[in-house]
């Protein structure tokens, strides 16, 4: 799914109608997944992990990973006893927002 953000990109202008058509687009990802039988993950990052406001911080990378991690576990996708790469999250603990965006 497509994540919210405030900085315009070279396809969409920025502020209001950015976050309209991230939601018109995540609305028929959502339809196209229920039609085609398959699943979306959204890490739903906060917009203060965002970068620049439209790209993830390291943290918000280290969220999306975790959140894709959990889903593959929990679905029986991947078996955890296999998995040798530390949970980054367990290690860290969680930084301050790198800035501050009023939606």
């Amino acid at each position: 799914m497509l994540q919210r953000r405030t900085r315009k990109t070279w396809l969409l202008p920025e502020g209001e109608s950015v976050l309209n058509e991230i939601s018109r687009c995540n609305v028929r990802l959502t339809q196209l997944a229920a039609q085609m039988n398959f699943d979306t993950i959204q890490p739903d990052i906060p917009i203060n992990y965002m970068y620049d406001g439209l790209h993830p911080s390291a943290y918000g990378v280290n969220m999306m990973e975790e959140t894709i991690r959990h889903y593959l576990r929990t679905n029986k996708v991947i078996c955890s006893s296999f998995s040798t790469v530390p949970s980054f999250s367990s290690t860290i603990v969680s930084p301050p927002p790198l800035m501050s965006i009023n939606l």
